[in-house]
């Protein structure tokens, strides 16, 4: 527990298949604050804010693991997130489509108040917790909320037509299969060209966007008490 908890506490679990292992069996991962001591044969192991509960081949039963580490703060959510390719302003835009970084894999993100091993938002890359986000920094903050979101479809544009008289209507950008985060963090983005705290993002897999409406372009914020645009 951390000074502002007396007891242990869990937040949050979440059932996990890692396919970066085809050796690792599907498993229940448990954040929260707290430390789990688990007696030893060379002295007791000790899990902070971050465990593991799987089957054990070997012992023959169900065993807690740390093989995802520890954190120095609370874990608060987890959610699984594979980014797609997409085109950020549509087929009529000057960007071209941004390829998919993740391939087919999912990657396991996990949200919380700690600083290590990443700020707030870490995800499993290559068997390590990882804080990389491209061009993009998280730089302080809380998560206390993740879930993947992939917006409908806006719509296909429209030529210009005579009979009934119509306007061109451009191909609008479509928003992305992203992660949304809630919380509060402060974000550098290269994209934006900003560096500001706000409660809701979206990360895409190739930068961290602010919600909107229908466009993975920013019109409004959420701020405490009020929105502005």
């Amino acid at each position: 527990a951390t000074a502002g908890t007396n007891r242990a506490e869990i937040y949050a679990s979440y059932s996990w298949d890692d396919d970066n292992n085809a050796q690792t069996p599907r498993v229940l991962v448990v954040g929260g604050d707290f430390e789990l001591v688990i007696p030893g044969l060379f002295g007791p192991v000790i899990m902070t804010n971050l465990a593991v509960w799987r089957f054990n081949a070997q012992a023959g039963k169900y065993q807690w693991s740390n093989e995802l580490g520890d954190t120095d703060g609370p874990v608060r959510t987890f959610a699984e997130f594979s980014a797609v390719s997409f085109d950020p302003d549509g087929s009529d835009g000057p960007i071209g489509t941004l390829p998919d970084p993740d391939g087919t894999v999912p990657r396991l993100y996990m949200g919380g108040s700690f600083t290590t091993p990443a700020v707030a938002l870490a995800f499993r890359n290559g068997g390590a917790w990882s804080g990389a986000f491209g061009a993009d920094a998280v730089n302080s903050g809380d998560v206390y909320a993740l879930q993947v979101y992939n917006p409908p479809d806006s719509g296909d544009g429209r030529d210009q037509q005579d009979t009934p008289p119509l306007n061109e209507v451009l191909d609008p950008p479509d928003a992305p299969l992203s992660l949304w985060i809630g919380g509060r963090l402060n974000i550098t983005s290269t994209v934006w060209g900003v560096t500001e705290t706000n409660a809701l993002w979206a990360w895409n897999g190739q930068f961290f966007d602010l919600p909107s409406s229908g466009t993975p372009f920013p019109d409004y914020h959420i701020r405490k008490g009020a929105q502005s645009g």
